[in-house]
């Protein structure tokens, strides 16, 4: 059977994005010549929502939508603004057929008798994005017979399923009778095609599933009947396809495709001892490269030129691109505690709604090694567990690369090295949408290297202020490295190289290891990390392991003794600290088979750069693989002459405020403005240069004056829940031991963050609730954990607030107030019961909680023990008053006040802007005095509202707006 493939398809686009044979999705992002780890994409370029704390950084460089170059704040290593064209930066297309992907005789396999390869002699094999024909003349079929034959030896990636296809790598033969205009794939016979569909051609090169061809290892006379040529010109085609991933760069066994002894009907005998007229021809033609610096009119992150890809003589990008743009080499300085990092901005201006990868996409990728490798700047040291992105976003905007995608682009262990860039972007065979992809402003910078402050804590001092101290950051520290080539949790096949080149773990004195290095920093090693197979089977198997140092040749830095290791345990490690090993480069870490093992330390057949020791031969490299054997070990920087600022948050707040006007050279600091009965997180920084470094862990401190007390029963830790259903209340008495006494604030512990809750204060008589003091309206939204309401003297009944005289008591507590099926809870203490409580149901009366839970409800009151009864005034109002609300506009809370005249009914009401009732904040009987209400709006929309106070026949309205 015959498949018709259309030369115009033959001559398309490679795709970004390959498949590895684990069913990964991999992806090209090098050129030509290496693997490349999977490949994620992300989408939208949008800025996430700070965790908690958010602050202002001192730097400009995460601003968006445009970078600020501020030389105050960072050290600028490179700056390429595009306002002078782009110095030093050169782009090619990665499209552009290979030049080593070519058919040549070689007699290397069988001395004396030579053979056609489809390989490179430099790496022994095949490389990556070979779409390559070896083609004879033409030939005229006049028989004897129909019957086309050669000999066939093919060393290519192994089958597997993806998708609609079931091979990756391979190759076929085409035969065209039409002078070339059309090509067809012929079925042979003695040795079969092996794959049905090969993902190399039909994906890689565009030519769609069903594309036929031998995959893996195979070797045969082959046979195809050319009967239907007969009387026809011919041309045979031996056609070799690869994806851009795994070829015989990183595994030896990829030789690659030969041919031999091919006879053509009889009428053309090509014996591989000359060429014969047969040549190599590469199919993969080039797209072209449309990188350019462009003056532009509209607005740009600065000056009036930018770097843009697409097509001049369109209005939008080209198709089937696969264009770079790579930068001159950027020397890195090798300065003591710094930090190094890149930016830019970034204009996506292309629009694919197709699935990745089908889609349009772009990255930015750093090379340590002057281009040879390629690194995703998502995941700039190659790390096998972290994420290389392509963004394929479109957006109608300028956007800081950082800020954008959250990505750091830290290049700190870099420093010391020559670093290049490149700008990729890929487009597929969609009809484009938009203007191309546009770079502005691509910046390497540092900036210091600073420690996070350790034993922060606020405390109370004797002047009731806040005293905020820490430890003296001064001196050198370890930066501790683990070095550890896979991911270790997906460790889930386990071969040696014994077994993976001979099919028998258990050969001895094998050694297999992974090759790292420290990026010119020296490195004093504390620990060998490797993985051993988890099985019960593994008892007393004998190891070692070693560490090498490679620069001009390999220097033994430490080898142990050797051990068994433990069987149960998958991940263990051999302590090195105490043999002073220091090291700086290139670094072999290995481990050796003392011991014929059942099951020796995991290999896994992924990554790069693993080493293999074979007894009696020595070391040698496998840079398909990478095995988790790795090392810790830390290095060394010193700090001298640090800063400090210092920042407080309220806990019910994610705002924070720096305290001290210039940085601190002390390790302590007085908050001389915090509020009382405030809970407050106190963050410290140090800085250098006006650059701050992280902020440290925090210290909470409830502010409480020497002369509050706090009166609670519980210890501070849950073990329980009280469930408040609506308006189900629960209150706890609490007694002060001096007198008078004021009750100033009341604090209750919530398990849920925003639950409703209602404070309510009552008088106690005779050890039970009676009277009500206050009930706070609106329902408090409450954080999780110790949420703080002030007691309001205002609102008080008589507006002196709750003072106790001598032997009084006071029941605190909180009301359910969260709508639906799902209550407000509480927190409780369990660990003891002081029967200090009791609760009310709607509609019931006070009953114990005991026979609902034994426990001390988290409710506690602080109380102000230096108060002058004689101060406390009573100002009765000359009329009745409702003032205007204050803020306004609000968001979300705003205070209501308002005078009364005499004591009587007394309700403040909420109406919109149609006049629906939406909230009612008082409605009891009030005595003459003035009070304020607060208002909060959270559960409310923007708009315009209505606030209407009644009071005996007094009655007014007040309009307000909510801003959010």
């Amino acid at each position: 059977m015959k498949r018709v493939v259309a030369l115009l398809l033959i001559a398309s686009v490679a795709l970004f994005a390959a498949v590895a044979p684990q069913s990964d999705l991999k992806v090209k992002s090098a050129m030509p010549r290496e693997t490349d780890p999977t490949v994620s994409v992300k989408m939208a370029p949008l800025q996430v929502a700070p965790e908690k704390p958010s602050r202002s950084l001192n730097t400009s460089m995460m601003k968006a939508p445009a970078i600020t170059i501020d030389t105050n704040e960072v050290t600028l290593i490179y700056l390429e603004d595009f306002e002078d064209g782009a110095t030093g930066w050169t782009q090619y297309d990665g499209t552009a057929p290979d030049p080593l992907a070519e058919w040549h005789l070689t007699d290397s396999w069988t001395p004396g008798d030579s053979l056609w390869w489809c390989g490179d002699p430099a790496i022994g094999g095949y490389w990556s994005h070979w779409l390559v024909a070896l083609e004879t003349p033409v030939v005229q079929m006049t028989g004897p017979d129909s019957i086309l034959s050669f000999d066939l030896m093919m060393f290519a990636e192994g089958l597997a399923t993806y998708e609609a296809y079931d091979g990756w790598d391979g190759g076929n033969v085409w035969v065209s009778g039409d002078g070339g205009e059309t090509w067809n794939i012929e079925e042979p016979t003695g040795v079969p095609y092996n794959a049905t569909s090969l993902y190399s051609f039909g994906s890689e090169f565009n030519m769609g599933p069903g594309i036929p061809g031998w995959g893996g290892q195979v070797a045969g006379d082959v046979e195809i009947n050319l009967s239907e040529y007969m009387g026809d010109s011919v041309i045979v085609r031996f056609v070799f396809s690869s994806d851009p991933m795994t070829d015989g760069s990183d595994t030896d066994s990829l030789f690659g495709m030969f041919i031999d002894s091919v006879d053509v009907a009889g009428n053309a005998v090509f014996n591989g001892s000359v060429a014969d007229g047969l040549k190599s021809i590469s199919l993969n033609m080039a797209m072209g490269a449309f990188w350019a610096v462009e003056t532009r009119t509209d607005s740009l992150p600065s000056g009036t030129h930018a770097l843009r890809n697409w097509d001049p003589s369109d209005t939008t990008y080209a198709i089937g691109l696969e264009d770079y743009f790579v930068s001159p080499p950027i020397s890195i300085p090798d300065e003591p505690a710094t930090l190094v990092y890149c930016n830019f901005e970034f204009y996506p201006d292309f629009y694919d709604g197709d699935a990745f990868p089908n889609v349009d996409y772009w990255r930015l990728e750093v090379s340590p090694d002057m281009g040879n490798t390629w690194y995703a700047i998502s995941n700039p040291y190659g790390d096998p567990a972290g994420a290389n992105y392509v963004y394929s976003f479109g957006a109608a905007n300028w956007y800081d690369f950082q800020w954008a995608y959250g990505e750091t682009c830290d290049l700190t262990d870099y420093k010391g090295l020559d670093l290049m860039f490149r700008f990729y972007f890929h487009s597929d065979i969609d009809q484009p949408v938009g203007g191309g992809l546009m770079i502005d402003d691509f910046v390497v910078y540092s900036q210091p290297d600073l420690p996070v402050p350790t034993g922060v804590t606020a405390a109370m001092n004797v002047d009731d202020n806040v005293e905020i101290s820490w430890d003296d950051m001064d001196g050198t520290y370890p930066m501790d490295k683990l070095f550890m080539a896979t991911d270790t949790s997906i460790a889930d096949l386990w071969l040696g190289p014994g077994y993976t080149y001979w099919g028998n773990d258990s050969t001895t004195g094998f050694g297999l290891g992974t090759s790292y290095n420290s990026n010119g920093k020296d490195m004093n090693f504390t620990s060998i990390d490797f993985a051993v197979y988890n099985s019960p089977y593994y008892y007393g198997d004998s190891m070692s392991v070693a560490i090498f140092g490679a620069d001009t040749a390999l220097h033994l830095l430490y080898w142990s003794d050797n051990f068994c290791p433990d069987s149960v345990v998958d991940f263990q490690k051999v302590d090195i600290s105490s043999e002073g090993v220091v090291w700086n480069g290139e670094f072999w870490v290995m481990a050796f088979w003392e011991s014929s093992p059942f099951y020796p330390p995991c290999y896994l057949p992924a990554g790069s750069g693993v080493k293999i020791y074979y007894p009696g031969v020595g070391f040698y490299t496998d840079g398909a693989s990478a095995t988790p054997i790795g090392a810790q070990a830390y290095s060394e920087v010193t700090y001298s002459g640090l800063e400090y600022n210092v920042y407080r948050r309220p806990i019910a707040s994610t705002t924070m405020t720096k305290l001290n006007g210039t940085p601190l050279s002390t390790t302590s600091f007085v908050d001389e403005t915090a509020d009382p009965f405030t809970e407050y997180a106190y963050y410290v920084v140090c800085t250098a240069d006006d650059f701050e470094g992280a902020l440290s862990v925090p210290d909470a401190i409830f502010v409480t004056p020497g002369d509050v007390e706090e009166r609670k029963h519980d210890d501070g830790s849950a073990e329980a829940i009280f469930e408040l259903g609506m308006d189900t209340t629960v209150v706890v008495k609490l007694t002060p031991t001096t007198y008078p006494a004021k009750l100033e604030a009341v604090r209750f512990a919530a398990l849920w963050e925003g639950d409703l809750y209602k404070i309510k204060i009552f008088k106690d008589n005779s050890g039970m609730p009676s009277d009500s003091w206050m009930l706070i309206e609106p329902p408090i939204t409450a954080i999780e954990g110790w949420n703080t309401y002030k007691v309001n003297t205002l609102l008080t009944m008589g507006g002196n607030g709750i003072v106790l005289e001598d032997g009084e008591s006071v029941w605190v507590g909180v009301k359910g107030a969260t709508p639906g099926a799902y209550p407000a809870w509480l927190g409780a203490d369990t660990d003891s019961f002081s029967g200090m409580a009791t609760m009310q149901i709607p509609g019931g009366g006070w009953s114990s909680i005991a026979g609902y839970l034994r426990g001390n409800p988290m409710i506690r009151g602080y109380f102000d023990t230096d108060i002058d009864m004689t101060a406390v005034p009573e100002v009765v109002p000359a009329k009745y008053e409702l003032a205007q609300n204050y803020p306004n506009p609000f968001n979300p809370v705003t205070t209501i006040h308002f005078e009364l005249k005499e004591t009587g009914m007394t309700k403040v009401e909420i109406f919109d802007i149609t006049g629906r009732h939406v909230r009612t904040l008082l409605n009891s009987n009030v005595e003459a005095g003035g009070y304020d209400l607060r208002f909060d709006a959270s559960a409310l929309s923007s708009g315009v509202y209505f606030y209407r106070l009644t009071s005996g026949t007094f009655t007014d309205i007040k309009k307000m707006s909510l801003v959010k």
